[in-house]
């Protein structure tokens, strides 16, 4: 079923707090409602990117374009109950994404600033759908996991608060430099030399791919299972007695 284009943004004028209320609500079922219609109508791959590229290609070039991008992925996170808007480095991430089938279109390195074509075909746009949906499903996760190990509060990590969160992984075992290096290269499709929310799912999935491969495991957990795990114990964590206890020894 087609799902019916976006109303143009409500132009609201000063009114009462409570009709003012009721509007704000109507709005925000209208968003779910929207919302929860493109992931039903996921499950039909051509009527679903046909509906995608009718609503969201305002330039009619036959790509997702950049701007596009991010409010196609506004769009559809409304109602989701994280309530935050994309961010630059996410859409970046989620266009990488949605073109890692494309070594045609990669440049000198496979990170954003070095892509050809910054936009999403529709061919692609499954890809982008799941990774931004799972992401979105994972924060709650993920931002446990950057409380503990975000160390300097500044929203990634670093070389060494990854390396910290490696050896968590790694049953308390630390990891060599190199090779937290190397994971952290493999997963940073944004071209930023650090691991930001968004990325962290990769860096799971590319570190149990390493260790799969060093100790011949059968079959690794998902990334989101992982981070789930993780997440799930550290939430009730106080960040003083995380970071006292991953000080040296003065």
């Amino acid at each position: 079923q087609a799902l019916e284009p976006l109303s143009p943004a409500l132009s609201l004028r000063p009114v009462r707090s409570d009709k003012m209320a009721r509007m704000v609500n109507v709005m925000k079922r209208k968003e779910t409602d929207k919302r929860l219609a493109i992931i039903h109508l996921r499950n039909d791959y051509e009527a679903f990117s046909t509906q995608v590229m009718k609503e969201w290609n305002i330039s009619h070039s036959g790509h997702l374009e950049y701007d596009e991008v991010a409010q196609f992925l506004e769009d559809i996170s409304a109602g989701d109950g994280c309530n935050r808007n994309p961010k630059k480095h996410e859409v970046e991430y989620i266009i990488m994404e949605a073109n890692r089938d494309r070594p045609d279109n990669h440049g000198l390195t496979a990170t954003f600033p070095h892509l050809k074509e910054k936009s999403i075909r529709p061919d692609h746009l499954g890809i982008a759908v799941d990774a931004w949906l799972e992401y979105r499903d994972s924060m709650p996760e993920i931002d446990a996991i950057f409380l503990k190990f975000d160390l300097d509060n500044d929203k990634v990590l670093n070389q060494h608060e990854f390396g910290l969160f490696l050896k968590d992984l790694n049953e308390l075992t630390p990891i060599a430099d190199a090779q937290v290096q190397q994971i952290l290269l493999d997963a940073d499709l944004i071209g930023q030399g650090h691991i930001v929310p968004i990325n962290l799912p990769k860096a799971v999935a590319t570190w149990y791919a390493h260790e799969r491969q060093a100790r011949r495991i059968l079959r690794a957990p998902s990334a989101l299972q992982v981070l789930n795990n993780i997440g799930q114990s550290i939430k009730n964590l106080t960040r003083p007695s995380i970071v006292s206890a991953t000080r040296e020894p003065s």
